[in-house]
């Protein structure tokens, strides 16, 4: 586990008064994605880091809602680090339970939903499809915590998307980038951030931080809601997919 020095734990640093700090529960990412933490970090965020264990490209959408689907994904990832965290820490019973936050980012191409490539081939094909186009990137995200004795106590799974414009990529550009390895591990074979500053024409409508693997503009909110929905013992409602 990825262990980040607490300042204020659960929240942006800055963003809530110190009383209200100290009760606030940590957050623990369950998530290797450095996008994911960088993304967390850059809004001030204090978090633990865990691997969930799950590998979603292994997984097949089928014709399954792109909204639902990376929502569950998300859910699965929460679950998955919180049980795997139980396990770690079921001896330390003074800890007050963390909130554990997964999230899974998929791409839609027209009705196909793209997830990560599974080796060179698939993302040089994933690219080329993208080129002189443009794509929904749609994240979900999930918040759990479990009981003391391992149970799911409290869930909220929210979903955000945006929508990606792609230009013209030469094939020399594709290639370079194919070599380079850089799409292993990503959604769509990209990370927008990366590529735009690479010279790629990207242009976005919508949050960018949705299309690199965390929705920044809402998790403020979502975590407001489900902190204060756990602490008041009850099931925060689960956001209508934007």
């Amino acid at each position: 586990m990825c262990r980040h020095t607490p300042k204020r734990a659960g929240h942006p640093a800055g963003s809530i008064d110190e009383g209200a700090s100290a009760q606030a529960p940590p957050i623990v990412l369950a998530s290797l994605s450095p996008r994911r933490r960088q993304l967390l970090r850059e809004n001030g965020y204090v978090f633990d880091a865990i691997d969930p264990g799950v590998d979603d490209a292994e997984l097949d959408p089928d014709d399954a809602d792109p909204s639902a689907w990376a929502m569950a994904l998300a859910h699965l990832k929460a679950r998955s680090g919180a049980n795997r965290l139980f396990t770690l820490e079921r001896d330390d019973t003074g800890a007050s339970q963390p909130i554990v936050l997964g999230a899974d980012t998929i791409v839609v191409h027209g009705s196909s939903v793209i997830g990560q490539p599974v080796d060179a081939d698939d993302a040089r094909r994933i690219i080329r499809r993208l080129c002189a186009s443009e794509h929904n990137v749609v994240t979900g995200v999930a918040l759990v915590t479990l009981d003391e004795s391992g149970s799911l106590g409290e869930r909220s799974m929210h979903v955000d998307a945006a929508t990606v414009r792609v230009g013209s990529i030469s094939d020399d550009a594709v290639d370079a980038y194919i070599r380079s390895g850089d799409w292993r591990g990503k959604a769509g074979a990209y990370n927008y951030a990366e590529r735009h500053a690479a010279g790629w024409p990207l242009a976005c409508v919508g949050d960018v931080a949705t299309v690199m693997g965390l929705p920044m503009k809402l998790f403020g909110d979502w975590l407001a809601l489900f902190t204060n929905g756990a602490s008041a013992g009850r099931r925060p409602t689960e956001a209508t997919p934007t």
